[in-house]
C-alpha cells in the first residue's frame, strides 16, 4: 500500500514521503514490526511508543506516524499528527480498507448488559439468515469459531482486522461491545456504525473516569459520532439513556419497561426455566417465551429487537425466532449445577448495579430459596464501589463470601478489607483464596439454596500482579460437586 492510501484523510504536517514506498503492516508496537511497516508512537499509560521508533526502524520500520519531533535523525519519514492514537483508528480503517463500510455494524455499549445483547443480536440474526459476527468480552466469533481476544473492544488496528476477516467471509452483520475505554481513547472512531446501543450506566470504571459524568461522556461518544442515517436504540428507563435520547434529532428508538417507549413490556413473568412476556413493538402487542432469566433479559431481548428492526426485519419473524432460539449466554445467569433444589450459577456481575439486578431478580423468582453469593473485586479499580457491593450482598444475601478477584497490583488483603466495610452484620466469610472459597460455599449451601459465583463468569484466569495466573470457576465448582 502506497502511503497516500494509508494516510488519506489524515490530518499531518506536510512531510516529504518518498514515492517508491510500499507498505506491508502497520503496527503499535514495536515487537510487531517487521520490514515495510508503518509504525505508529501512541503514548499509554504505561508506556510511550515514541521511546521505541529507533527500535522500530531497526527492525524494518520505513515511516513513522508520530505527536511529536522525533529529535534523533533518522532516515525515514516521520509524519506528525496532533493525536496518534486517534490517527491510528483512521490509519488501521485504511489499511484495511474500511471494512465495516460493507458490512451492517451494531454498537452496545453501557455499564451492564453489553455481552447478552450482543448475543441475543447475533443468534437472531443468525437464525433470521443474516449471518453475523460478533465482538466482545466473550472473544471474536466468526463462522461459529470464538477467538479469545482478551479485550472487549480491541485496539484499533486489531479491531479492523477482524472486521476485514468478516468482510473477507461475506458475512453481512456485526454486532460489537463498545467499552468506554474504546471511545475514549477512539479504538472505533473510524468504525462506520449503522446501530447503536445503550443499555444503561451505573458506577464502574471510575478509576479510569474519574466521574460518573466523564463515564457517561464517553459512552455519549458513540452516539454523538454517528451518520444521519444510523439509528440509536436508546433503553430510556435509565436517566442517562434518557439524556442521550433526547440529545438525538432522528432515526432514534426508545425501550424500556416504564413509561410510553417505543418498544415496552408487561405482564412479565419468570421462573428458573425462563421468562414470558407481552413486548408492544409500536403499538402493536406480541407475546414472547424465552429460556432467558429475569426482567433484565426481556430489556435485553427489546434492545435486540430494536437494532433488529433497524436493519429491516419484520417484528412478527423476529419474534417467531425469539420464541423458537434457545438462547446461549456464557457466562451470563448460566446453571453451573443443579441438583435437586440446590442451584449454582455463575455470571459476570462485578458493579453495584449488576448485583442489586441479579439479587432482586433471583428473589422474585422464588423468595423461599436461601441465597450464597460470593465475589472478589478487582484490584487497581474503582476502590469506591467495594463497600457498595458488599451492601447489596448483604440485603439480599443469606451468606457471603468475600474472595479474590483479579487483585492485580493489589493485595487481596487490602481489597477485602475494603469490601468489608459495607457489611453492617456477620453474614460473611472472607476467603482470600478463590477456589477454597468456592469449595466452602457449596459444602454450606443446604436445601432450596441457590449459589451465585459472580465477577469471572467463564474466564480461566486470575490476573496477579501483572501474571494471568490459571483458574476456572467452573471448573472448581464441577470438581466439587460431583465429589460430593
Amino acid at each position: 500500500m502506497k502511503p497516500q492510501i494509508l494516510l488519506k484523510g489524515l490530518s499531518y504536517k506536510n512531510v516529504d514521503i518518498p514515492n517508491n514506498i510500499d507498505i506491508e503492516n502497520i503496527a503499535y508496537d514495536s515487537r510487531k514490526v517487521k520490514n515495510n511497516s508503518c509504525f505508529i508512537a501512541i503514548r499509554g499509560r504505561e508506556f510511550d511508543g515514541h521511546n521505541f521508533i529507533s527500535e522500530a526502524i531497526d527492525k524494518g520500520a520505513n515511516i513513522i506516524v508520530a505527536e511529536q519531533d522525533y529529535l534523533e535523525p533518522v532516515d525515514v519519514p516521520v509524519v506528525i499528527v496532533e493525536n496518534s492514537r486517534k490517527a491510528l483508528s483512521r490509519l488501521a480503517a485504511n489499511f484495511y480498507k474500511n471494512p465495516s463500510s460493507s458490512i451492517n455494524a451494531i454498537g452496545v455499549t453501557g455499564t451492564n448488559g453489553k455481552t447478552s445483547v450482543t448475543q441475543i443480536i447475533k443468534q437472531l440474526l443468525d437464525a433470521l439468515g443474516g449471518s453475523c459476527g460478533a465482538l466482545g468480552t466473550l472473544g471474536f466469533s466468526i463462522n461459529q469459531d470464538i477467538i479469545n481476544t482478551n479485550f472487549t473492544t480491541p485496539e484499533s488496528i486489531e479491531l479492523h482486522g477482524m472486521l476485514r476477516l468478516l468482510d473477507d467471509s461475506s458475512t453481512k452483520n456485526v454486532v460489537l461491545e463498545v467499552s468506554s475505554h474504546s471511545l475514549d481513547q477512539d479504538r472505533v472512531s473510524d468504525v462506520d456504525f449503522n446501530i447503536a446501543v445503550f443499555t444503561n450506566l451505573s458506577q464502574d470504571h471510575l478509576d479510569y473516569h474519574e466521574t460518573m459524568q466523564k463515564y457517561f461522556e464517553s459512552k455519549s461518544k458513540l452516539f454523538k459520532s454517528l451518520n444521519p442515517q444510523s439509528y440509536s436504540v436508546i433503553n430510556t428507563d435509565d436517566p442517562y439513556g434518557l439524556r442521550i435520547y433526547d440529545s438525538m434529532s432522528n432515526n432514534k428508538i426508545s425501550y424500556g419497561l416504564t413509561g410510553d417507549c417505543d418498544l415496552s413490556a408487561s405482564q412479565i413473568e419468570f421462573s428458573f426455566n425462563g421468562s414470558r412476556a407481552k413486548i408492544k413493538i409500536l403499538n402493536k402487542s406480541y407475546d414472547i417465551k424465552t429460556n432467558l432469566m429475569g426482567e433484565y433479559n426481556i430489556l435485553n431481548i427489546l434492545a435486540a429487537i430494536g437494532s433488529i428492526l433497524s436493519l429491516g426485519y419484520n417484528a412478527k419473524d423476529i419474534i417467531e425466532q425469539i420464541n423458537s432460539i434457545d438462547f446461549s449466554i456464557p457466562g451470563r445467569m448460566e446453571v453451573i449445577s443443579k441438583k435437586q433444589d440446590k442451584f449454582i450459577l455463575i455470571d459476570y456481575a462485578h458493579t453495584p448495579d449488576a448485583f442489586y439486578t441479579i439479587f432482586s431478580n433471583i428473589k422474585k423468582i422464588d423468595s423461599t430459596f436461601s441465597l450464597i453469593s460470593l465475589f472478589g473485586c478487582g484490584g487497581d479499580r474503582d476502590k469506591g464501589k467495594r463497600a457498595e457491593m458488599a451492601k447489596i450482598a448483604e440485603e439480599y444475601c443469606d451468606q457471603v463470601f468475600i474472595t479474590s478477584d483479579n487483585p492485580r497490583n493489589e493485595k487481596v488483603e487490602s481489597i477485602n478489607k475494603d469490601i468489608v466495610k459495607g457489611f453492617s452484620s456477620d453474614c460473611y466469610h472472607v476467603i482470600n483464596d478463590r477456589s477454597q472459597a468456592i469449595k466452602n460455599a457449596i459444602n454450606s449451601m443446604a436445601n432450596k439454596t441457590i449459589l451465585l459465583v459472580l465477577g469471572k463468569g467463564r474466564e480461566e484466569y486470575q490476573m496477579v500482579g501483572t501474571n494471568k495466573v490459571y483458574h476456572s470457576d467452573i471448573e472448581i465448582i464441577k470438581k466439587c460437586v460431583y465429589a460430593n
